[in-house]
């Protein structure tokens, strides 16, 4: 069984000319989630998510990353459409994509993600971060 967790929105975002990486807290563990992403984006393709949602007066409840798997994210959009729930596929860049337009959006992630995959925040790490 899947348990998932709610994320606090994105802390930051840091952009390089081949990837950026988007920072999401987890504030209960501690635990900072670091998401990398190609800049390559068709941004057709994610205005057209956007785009048919409005036409169909849906609306995207939340993003769930539920599997990380060699190297990729595996994530579903969670649609809400004329009283009815709807979970939908999506690339972790579309999605991210989405979270930056509408960042009303609530993110979860499953724990077994935020375990192997974040970075606990100690007061060791810190201090071995700021003196290098």
């Amino acid at each position: 069984q899947l348990v998932s967790d709610y994320l606090q929105p994105f802390l930051t975002k840091i952009e390089s000319n081949k990837k950026h990486t988007i920072y999401f807290l987890h504030k209960p563990s501690k635990i900072i989630l670091p998401i990398e992403i190609n800049n390559i984006l068709d941004k057709t393709t994610e205005d057209t998510y956007i785009r048919t949602l409005k036409a169909l007066n849906a609306e995207i409840i939340s993003i769930h990353l539920y599997l990380y798997l060699d190297d990729i994210y595996y994530v579903y959009l969670k649609i809400k459409a004329n009283d009815e729930f709807y979970d939908i596929n999506s690339s972790i860049t579309n999605a991210m994509y989405i979270l930056e337009n509408i960042p009303s959006t609530e993110v979860f992630v499953e724990k077994a993600i935020l375990q192997t995959e974040g970075i606990k925040i100690t007061r060791e790490l810190l201090e071995k971060s700021l003196l290098f």
